[in-house]
């Protein structure tokens, strides 16, 4: 590796306390930032994939997430190209919606096994983040490890891919063994 991907990698935790966090996980990864003007953050990442809409519902049910599902006879209003809204407006009036389902809203902040999460999902992925701040402390790690025992029992029926990402910034047993 590089010897800045390295100073940027252990930039917050050292090798030590990352193997120290990231060793017990297997679901959650700790993925570090792109950095610059990609205005992200640090992440306690877990990523499941699905094929359709129907299997993400059962996957949101068996992880007893709320799901919002409008009628299908009807889409919810959505913004319209070149339109600009205010932003209470805006958040106010149209929902985020999944996309390729018929009209089921993003999950976005919620509660699972009494954790504060943020949820997303993709066109085929389901994303949980856990960390609520713009970087990952140590008390997220714990509350990671707690989540994995919730989610544990679900393996087969909730299978995660690993890592969520593949990229070196993932930190995972595939580009870092070193550290597990």
């Amino acid at each position: 590796m590089p010897q800045a991907q390295q100073r940027y990698l252990f930039e917050v935790f050292t090798p030590d306390e990352l193997r120290q966090h990231c060793a017990p996980l297997t679901i959650f990864r700790y993925v570090r930032a792109i950095g610059g003007h990609a205005n992200d953050t640090d992440e306690l990442l877990a990523v499941f994939p699905y094929q359709d809409p129907d299997e993400l519902l059962q996957k949101l049910q068996l992880l007893q997430i709320p799901v919002i599902h409008h009628p299908t006879s009807k889409p919810p209003p959505q913004p319209q190209p070149g339109v600009s809204y205010r932003i209470d407006e805006y958040q106010k009036t149209f929902p985020s919606l999944i996309p390729n389902t018929q009209w089921i809203e993003q999950p976005k902040w919620t509660t699972l096994h009494g954790e504060k999460v943020f949820i997303w999902c993709g066109p085929n992925t389901l994303r949980i983040t856990l960390n609520e701040q713009p970087f990952v402390t140590p008390s997220d790690f714990t509350k990671a490890t707690r989540l994995e025992a919730h989610l544990s029992p679900f393996a087969q029926a909730l299978p995660h891919l690993d890592p969520p990402i593949d990229h070196w910034r993932c930190i995972c047993p595939q580009h870092h063994p070193d550290l597990f």
